[in-house]
């Protein structure tokens, strides 16, 4: 889930600050009053190939990738307070969207009538950055799952 989060950062902007007091930050000085966008996304690059998806970065435990919870829920005081919450529920959706789906390459006929293959997927360019549509295969690892699932969706 850290790598999922770190490969596109869904607000890559993060929320705006206002700076309180003048601050100097890198040389660089802030007035009062500034507004400041603090760039999540250009954090999310710091690591070797940032465009390559690579879950095993984060088990390196001589020099791992730096956690991307520790920047895409904000900083310092105003950080958000539902940040646990939302950890453990990306953690719970993938869990049990693992184990009740095979997720499979979409099938030759989707591609040949011009639906995107996952791999080419584009996100848009905004200030909330959502994947845009694409296409592969969800099949339910048995029947039993597909009932449970079916029960749960009514």
């Amino acid at each position: 889930m850290q790598e999922v989060s770190r490969w596109h950062i869904v607000v890559p902007l993060g929320l705006p600050r206002i700076s309180v007091e003048d601050d100097i930050y890198n040389g660089y000085h802030i007035p009062a009053g500034t507004v400041v966008f603090p760039n999540a996304y250009a954090i999310s690059r710091e690591v070797e190939d940032p465009e390559c998806f690579i879950p095993e970065r984060f088990l390196d435990t001589e020099n791992p990738a730096q956690n991307p919870y520790e920047y895409m829920f904000g900083y310092g005081r105003r950080i958000c307070p539902g940040r646990y919450l939302a950890e453990n529920f990306l953690f719970l959706f993938a869990a049990n969207t693992l184990a009740f789906f095979d997720i499979k390459e979409p099938s030759q006929d989707d591609l040949r009538n011009g639906l995107a293959h996952p791999a080419d997927v584009k996100f848009s360019p905004t200030l909330v950055s959502l994947p845009e549509n694409f296409t592969c295969r969800m099949e339910p690892r048995s029947q039993e799952h597909a009932d449970i699932v079916a029960s749960l969706t009514g």
